[in-house]
């Protein structure tokens, strides 16, 4: 099949251009009956109309799932960097699920000549997704830092695999973020925020950290910017880097003016001390992580983390009475019942026992680790 923007050669019932990822807006025509087969080639008339099927199949979802999230897109301010404009939440939420929210069963249920659920033929549905890529091209052309247009293409690009087709846009926007004249520092952090954002919901979070370090460069002096991209590298589990930008973080920062952040970054500095590998360069990070926690527990004895974060640095370094008694300490303040949950798996290792089963918590789904995001 040729492309019709790019003229580039595709294979029989590709969507999109492997080029330039153009939809291939092909019409879908009924199968015709048969032929009866020459005795030397009676399985290839199965083998094509099973791929013929196949692709009907996939063409119908694919329209179905871009149709919804033209109804349910996110809003193009929505933070996906959540805290990025306010730069307090101490953890960045990861990308946003794309999962198609009404897609129920097994989609290879779906039969030839299923109709659109959106009650539109499977032609028009493909030409309305041109039709949203070329807008979004058309829009990212006059203006790279487009976010809404940026966003329209992680979602379409996301759902058939081809993200890479979207570096050169982000990139370019990057470009822009970082050489536009803004009228002030907090013009350029929401257009930055907006910016991770959009990378955040299409799982880019390298992107979304990216997007942030721009404006922390343009405005070093905004330490809130540091904290954030050292939170980001604390949630893709990467120790070495989010314990640089917690150290740069800290400081500068003070517990007048960061507030409950400061006391949270040493926390989280000090449960990535945990999580370093065996070959870290850190001479004892468990006997950092303990003075650190030691000494956060002792100034500010009402976050709950510290106290939790604690009882696991003494469970790796051995002192499981320090540990037992910690754990007790949490168990008893412990704000919910997932972290309850939490605790009671702790002392259960400590002692040799089965851990108890999670509690009915739909949210409640977490590494335990030596790490804590609450």
């Amino acid at each position: 099949m040729k492309c019709p923007q790019c003229g580039t050669e595709n294979p029989a019932g590709a969507e999109f251009c492997s080029e330039c990822a153009e939809p291939l807006a092909a019409p879908v025509k009924a199968l015709e009956p048969e032929p009866k087969a020459e005795p030397d080639a009676a399985a290839q008339p199965a083998s094509r109309k099973a791929n013929l099927t196949g692709l009907l199949v996939l063409i119908i979802i694919i329209l179905a799932v871009a149709l919804i999230f033209v109804q349910f897109k996110p809003k193009s301010g929505t933070s996906g960097m959540a805290g990025m404009d306010g730069m307090t939440n101490p953890h960045a939420e990861g990308g946003m699920d794309m999962a198609n929210p009404h897609a129920e069963g097994d989609t290879g249920s779906v039969k030839e000549g299923t109709a659109n659920p959106h009650g539109e033929g499977a032609t028009g549905s493909m030409e309305q997704l041109k039709a949203r890529i070329d807008d979004a091209r058309g829009k990212l052309t006059k203006d790279p830092l487009d976010v809404a247009a940026l966003q329209t293409l992680y979602e379409i690009y996301s759902m058939v695999g081809m993200q890479s087709k979207l570096t050169p846009y982000f990139e370019s926007a990057l470009a822009e973020l970082g050489k536009r004249k803004f009228a002030s520092s907090e013009e350029m952090r929401m257009t930055a925020s907006k910016l991770s954002s959009a990378a955040t919901m299409a799982g880019d979070a390298e992107g979304a950290i990216k997007a942030i370090k721009v404006y922390q460069q343009k405005y070093p002096e905004d330490i809130s910017a540091n904290l954030m991209i050292a939170n980001t590298y604390y949630d893709l589990k990467k120790p070495a880097d989010a314990i640089k930008w917690y150290d740069t973080y800290l400081a500068k920062a003070t517990p007048e003016k960061g507030g409950e952040d400061y006391w949270y970054a040493r926390v989280d500095r000090a449960a990535m001390y945990l999580e370093q590998p065996k070959d870290a360069k850190l001479t004892d990070p468990v006997g950092m992580a303990v003075a650190e926690l030691e000494a956060v527990t002792a100034a500010k004895p009402d976050i709950w983390n510290g106290w939790f974060n604690l009882g696991v640095a003494y469970a790796k370094a051995g002192s499981k009475d320090k540990a037992r008694e910690v754990f007790k300490r949490a168990q008893k303040d412990a704000p919910d019942k997932f972290a309850k949950w939490r605790v009671d798996t702790e002392i259960a290792k400590l002692e040799g026992r089965e851990p108890p089963a999670p509690p009915s918590n739909p949210h409640g789904e977490a590494d335990v680790g030596g790490m804590t995001t609450m």
